[in-house]
């Protein structure tokens, strides 16, 4: 998987997260995404997936804030502003790109 792959390069190596923990936690993603009504084949469904992934894996302590990422030569920089809700920043960007899905 794609994904799956993107996730782990993401991820700090010394955090040493078992591929089956990994397994479990695209599964559970993808089962909130499609029941959130975004279906599998839909363009946006990867990024979605990314999203929600990374958020089960913070919300479960399996990692911490990751301020940046970098696919070849593009470098994309998050901020490290928790919510006072105690929702992680995977899950605002998940919600705020699920919205405007739905809504489009």
């Amino acid at each position: 998987m794609i994904i799956e792959k993107h996730i782990l390069d993401m991820l700090n190596p010394v955090a040493m997260i078992k591929p089956s923990i990994i397994t479990a936690v695209l599964k559970d993603a993808k089962i909130h995404i499609l029941n959130d009504g975004v279906l599998e084949g839909h363009a946006m469904f990867d990024l979605l997936h990314k999203y929600y992934s990374m958020h089960l894996l913070q919300m479960w302590g399996f990692i911490e804030d990751i301020v940046s990422e970098e696919v070849g030569d593009i470098k994309t920089e998050y901020s490290k502003t928790a919510s006072s809700s105690g929702e992680s920043k995977w899950f605002k960007l998940y919600e705020r790109e699920l919205e405007k899905i739905l809504s489009s």
